[in-house]
């Protein structure tokens, strides 16, 4: 898909059409809603925000789908879900099995996530003042939102490849997390 057409497609996702969100999600909106009165004074505000992740247009399949046209799946091929089927005797020398090899590449992917965390934990100690420390890629975020940004793609990239959908699963976690106490019922 050329350029052009990726970006009209991004803008069809955010105009008149842009999805709702889940009624379970709108629930988070109003303090009253939740378990615990300690969290009754939390701003409303923050939580509208948050919840709105739905609007992101490029969705886990989108991502994956342009990170793996761009060569970046060459080497997790073997996490694909029509990677299961393949018999061992296609693996790199010194794997014993297909199980094996996407240990190592499921590893690998966590990995590189990680390695966006570091990058925007290395970008406050440089400059703890994140909010003046503009990004080098983009001009109109600072680095620490171009890293978050980075490492939110890198989860989406790897939750396409592998099918899961992730605000599926932040839904269901959130509406566990609901019913958790007080720091979760830790103390310190």
């Amino acid at each position: 898909m050329d350029k052009k057409a990726d970006l009209n497609e991004q803008e069809n996702c955010l105009g008149k059409n842009a999805p709702t969100l889940p009624e379970k999600v709108q629930r988070l909106r109003t303090p009253s809603t939740r378990n615990n009165d300690h969290q009754s004074n939390f701003p409303t505000e923050y939580i509208t925000k948050v919840t709105t992740m739905s609007t992101i247009a490029w969705t886990e399949e989108r991502i994956f789908r342009h990170h793996y046209n761009q060569g970046f799946w060459e080497t997790r091929q073997c996490l694909l879900p029509e990677f299961e089927n393949r018999p061992d005797g296609v693996l790199p020398q010194g794997l014993q099995t297909i199980k094996h090899l996407q240990y190592l590449e499921l590893a690998n992917s966590l990995a590189l996530i990680h390695t966006e965390v570091s990058e925007a934990i290395e970008g406050i100690r440089k400059n703890p003042d994140w909010r003046s420390s503009q990004s080098e890629h983009v001009p109109a975020m600072t680095n620490l939102e171009e890293e978050l940004a980075d490492i939110v793609i890198r989860v989406r990239d790897l939750c396409g490849g592998l099918n899961i959908h992730l605000e599926d699963c932040i839904n269901q976690k959130m509406e566990y997390n609901l019913t958790r106490p007080h720091k979760h019922g830790k103390h310190a």
